[in-house]
């Protein structure tokens, strides 16, 4: 289907007398039914009758107005049954495309212009009869101007002009939609991205006052907390007093444990019937004595207590040794050694030791002990080192 301003450009071919025969049908049809181009075609007949006598008075200022020339242009529209619908005002003229309505009737206007001037210049030359016959006949006019192959060139290239500025016009009204439509999504992105920011400013005015808030718990959970940490100093001075409180009544406990336990120990072995107490020297090679020795209170088979006291110099008591204490029987072949334990420091101011035992099964077993010196770096499963305080056990209770 052909666009409007295909129908325009034939209009102005129309009035420039240079429409094709094979269009003229063609516009015929077409403006039966389109009062647009009936009133586009008589406008710019009105707008060539204006501009034809200026541009013929600016080039020749003698020459006139040929008589009865928009009457002739009149006269052959309707002998070529184009219909012709004049506005009368220029003023009063209404197009939907002005941008294509003002090439195509400027492109007519200079195509008129030019037949006009030819027209001019031989209707100056020939004589007052043929000027009547030209006025009259202007079917014949209009077959010599077909005739002049000059003017076919004019109007060749004029006419290409016109279609290229209708080109032109084209390719300027696709890139004025274009960039309507650019336009327009920009617009949308521009209100979305509005819309966005107004939520972020609402989103970061509402963090800017829970952050206050926060700031706000933040410095009164800091004054709590040291007002309490001031309470707590103060607490922790009373805590330490009431822990060094129940540190010396702890050590008064155990202290009245232990003599507790001493004296039930000492009664126990003092109504014992069946009580042996052991005095026990250390001699060398010699029969001299040593500065060791020790006292064993021993219950037949029931405990053994072995007091001790200077098995080393007070200066050395952390030396990697200890004092192993070994129970065995005399004459007994094959019967192993056993151990009894060994020596805890009971009062290192008065340099004593101490074993209790109290398993009746080992000290059935049993008739001696003795004590070896061995090395504190390893497990002893057995008497390696030097023997001390040796005691013989079996003798008659000394203590009924």
């Amino acid at each position: 289907m052909q666009s409007h301003e295909h129908y325009e450009g034939l209009c102005a071919a129309a009035v420039s007398g240079q429409i094709r025969p094979d269009e003229l049908p063609v516009l015929k049809e077409h403006m039966q039914t389109c009062a647009e181009c009936r009133h586009f075609i008589g406008d710019v007949g009105a707008i060539v009758a204006e501009a034809v006598p200026e541009l013929m008075r600016r080039s020749t200022p003698q020459a006139k107005k040929p008589a009865g020339m928009v009457e002739r242009f009149v006269a052959r529209a309707r002998s070529e049954s184009i219909p012709l619908m004049m506005s009368g005002k220029r003023s009063g003229i209404k197009r939907s495309t002005k941008l294509g309505y003002a090439v195509l009737a400027s492109a007519a206007a200079i195509l008129v212009v030019v037949l006009s001037y030819r027209y001019l210049k031989t209707y100056q030359r020939i004589s007052a009869p043929e000027r009547r016959t030209i006025e009259v006949t202007d079917a014949s006019s209009t077959a010599s101007r077909h005739a002049d192959p000059e003017l076919q060139e004019e109007i060749a290239t004029l006419r290409s002009q016109v279609d290229s500025l209708k080109a032109k016009l084209g390719a300027d009204q696709v890139a004025l939609r274009t960039t309507t439509d650019q336009k327009g999504e920009l617009a949308s992105q521009v209100e979305e991205a509005q819309r966005k920011n107004d939520g972020l400013e609402k989103t970061l005015a509402d963090r800017d006052a829970q952050t206050q808030q926060l700031e706000e718990k933040l410095a009164k959970i800091d004054a709590d907390s040291k007002a309490g940490q001031a309470v707590a100093e103060v607490e922790g001075v009373e805590l330490n007093k009431l822990r060094e409180q129940v540190e010396t009544l702890n050590a008064k406990l155990r202290e009245s444990e232990e003599l507790s336990a001493a004296a039930n120990q000492a009664k126990d072995l003092i109504v014992a019937r069946n009580l042996h107490i052991v005095d026990v020297h250390d001699a060398d090679e010699r029969g001299n004595r040593k500065r060791a020795f020790g006292r064993i209170f021993y219950t037949e088979g029931e405990s053994l207590i072995f007091y001790a006291y200077d098995l080393a110099d007070s200066n050395k008591l952390n030396a990697k040794i200890k004092f192993c204490v070994w129970g065995e029987r005399l004459g007994a072949t094959g019967q192993p050694v056993k151990t009894l334990g060994i020596f805890q420091p009971d009062n290192e101011n008065d340099g004593r030791w101490v074993l209790t035992f109290n398993n009746r099964g080992v000290l059935a077993q049993i008739d001696a002990v003795f004590v070896t010196v061995e090395s504190d770096k390893h497990a002893v499963t057995g008497p390696t080192g030097k023997k001390i305080l040796y005691a013989y056990l079996g003798s008659k209770p000394n203590h009924p």
